[in-house]
């Protein structure tokens, strides 16, 4: 029997104001540059709010931004957070093998990517390096924590009923490439992440599923790979600030690719057959 949710107010404006939240939060430095700035009859440099204090910023809007999604879903449906919390009967090995597919295929597009797009462009590389406790704290724990309730909990919980899965996936995943202001590499990278999660989510109804593969991929992201020789060659390599992968780095990278795929297929179905957000959806 597939579950009746009542709407009470429209899905787009809880989302729409988790943004507002968001980006209002996020937008705090600059205002006090420019408060700073008009005080002082000059440019200010941007270094005088401490990089830790950025990190507190971020952390702040996206747990505020958090909380109006999960007040915004209990508005619109009824359904408490916690709820998508499922610890009872929790796959262990599911998390471990999204993390691996995530990783895996992001390591092969980018290189394909890049591969193509290098022959046409030049890019920054991406700047997202954390210092700190506060920043491992912010990057490996509030950042998974935060974003899978803003993106794949809000955006599949306030879209049953109203759009198909495949949309809510794409849509997921350009939204959440979007707002990661990466270059085109890492955007299409974070993309196919997102759109990953977010049909994880959509199949499971466990959020557990996406926070954890989130926790570990932002957690290896502090390893230099780029620094690791692997049979004389370096794991990645620079071309034109695309990050492309070495040839031994690309068939380890396709091994587990294939591996995960096998699993996705053969193993997820049968023990996760249920369709979470197509049996909750509102009956029309």
């Amino acid at each position: 029997m597939k579950e009746k949710v009542k709407r009470y107010a429209s899905p787009i404006l809880g989302l729409a104001g988790a943004f507002v939240v968001l980006c209002g939060f996020m937008a705090v430095p600059y205002i006090i540059l420019g408060i700073v700035e008009g005080i002082r009859g000059e440019e200010y440099a941007p270094d005088v709010i401490p990089v830790q204090t950025g990190y507190i910023i971020i952390d702040l809007a996206k747990l505020m931004s958090a909380l109006v999604i999960c007040s915004s879903v209990k508005k619109n449906t009824g359904k408490r957070f916690w709820q998508s919390v499922g610890f009872r009967d929790f796959d262990i090995l599911l998390p471990i093998m999204i993390f691996l597919l995530k990783w895996s295929l992001n390591e092969l597009f980018d290189t394909l990517d890049g591969l193509v797009l290098s022959h046409f462009m030049e890019i920054e590389p991406n700047s997202a390096s954390f210092e700190g406790i506060l920043g491992v704290i912010s990057s490996v724990i509030c950042a998974p924590i935060f974003e899978e309730i803003i993106f794949r909990y809000g955006g599949a919980e306030l879209s049953k009923g109203t759009y198909p899965m495949w949309i809510v996936c794409i849509a997921n995943g350009l939204v959440f490439g979007a707002v990661h202001m990466y270059n085109i590499q890492g955007f299409i990278n974070v993309f196919f992440t997102g759109v990953l999660f977010m049909w994880i989510y959509c199949r499971t109804g466990n959020i557990l599923y996406s926070i954890i593969p989130h926790l570990i991929n932002n957690a290896l992201c502090y390893i230099p790979f780029e620094d690791i020789t692997l049979f004389g060659e370096p794991c990645y390599r620079d071309v034109n600030g695309f990050i492309l992968g070495s040839s031994w780095w690309l068939v380890i990278n396709g091994v587990i690719f294939i591996g995960a795929v096998v699993y996705m297929i053969k193993v997820f179905p049968k023990r996760h057959g249920e369709n979470y957000y197509r049996n909750s959806c509102i009956s029309q």
